[in-house]
């Protein structure tokens, strides 16, 4: 095989193996801050999401949550596809609503990430203009043809 000659296979592979890879550093980083908003919590108390990174750190937690769900809905699809075993009729339809709730939840979590990396002098027109962004690209991925 040359550069250049990658099938659908391959590809199917390559993605099985990147969400793979994807599902358990989700996990990982989701379980790492969890553990720190734990610690925030114990050791604050009252006024716990008041402390510096805090909000930041939820707003993470809740991307990473949102990943580790997708990735896995993902790499567990593409390993039984790769396998040669069809994702069963009676799985297809949850799948499709689970990876779409987590997809809301990541769009919503970036949303405010965006919100809070935004320096406040900026103004909040970021976050505005970044959503604004996203639906207009995704109704010009409608509108435009493909072909």
């Amino acid at each position: 095989m040359q550069i250049g000659e990658l099938t659908m296979t391959d590809n199917m592979l390559l993605r099985e193996w990147l969400a793979g890879f994807v599902f358990p550093l989700s996990v990982f980083l989701s379980i790492l801050i969890g553990l720190y908003l734990t610690d925030m919590f114990w050791t604050y108390r009252r006024g716990w999401t008041r402390q510096p990174g805090v909000s930041l750190a939820c707003a993470l937690w809740w991307i990473f949550t949102a990943e580790a769900v997708r990735a896995f809905l993902i790499w567990a699809t593409f390993r039984s596809i790769n396998d040669g075993v069809p994702v069963p009729d009676k799985l297809a339809q949850p799948i499709s609503i689970i990876m779409a709730a987590s997809s809301a939840v990541l769009l919503v979590a970036m949303l405010r990430c965006t919100y809070l990396f935004t320096p406040s002098r900026w103004g909040r027109w970021v976050w505005v203009a970044a959503a604004i962004t996203a639906v207009i690209v995704v109704t010009l991925g409608h509108v435009i043809p493909t072909a």
